[in-house]
């Protein structure tokens, strides 16, 4: 089953700016966009804070058409991953390109935040 979330951007090839699947027990959102701003950050926040209440609250959050992530969009995984912990799960990044694993760890969020290299490892770490 697949469910898709968020709102329609025209000038990228998905219609959406977040989709949301259930793969083997574990919510995992897709972010379609490559730069995660003011706007794109208040869809996947509400649309992933939605499915996560919906999932068991845990959430493996795919980064890998992510080029850019201004302190908006790092703002908004920190809500995220607050979130999730709160209703006793978790968030878990994968597809992080290496720039965007060094911006994480030049702001110490690789620390709060948990990272896996992949999409199967992060399954591993939400289940």
């Amino acid at each position: 089953m697949r469910i898709v979330y968020g709102t329609r951007v025209p000038e990228f090839d998905e219609a959406t700016i977040v989709a949301v699947d259930e793969i083997s027990g574990a919510v995992i959102a897709r972010i379609h966009c490559p730069t995660v701003g003011e706007r794109e950050s208040s869809v996947i926040e509400q649309e992933v804070s939605a499915a996560a209440r919906a999932g068991g609250r845990s959430v493996g959050l795919d980064f890998s058409r992510v080029t850019m992530l201004p302190s908006v969009g790092l703002g908004m995984l920190i809500k995220l991953s607050s979130a999730c912990k709160q209703g006793g799960g978790k968030l878990v990044l994968f597809g992080l390109d290496d720039n965007l694993q060094k911006l994480l760890k030049v702001s110490a969020l690789d620390r709060l935040l948990t990272i896996a290299p992949d999409e199967a490892k992060a399954i591993k770490k939400l289940t």
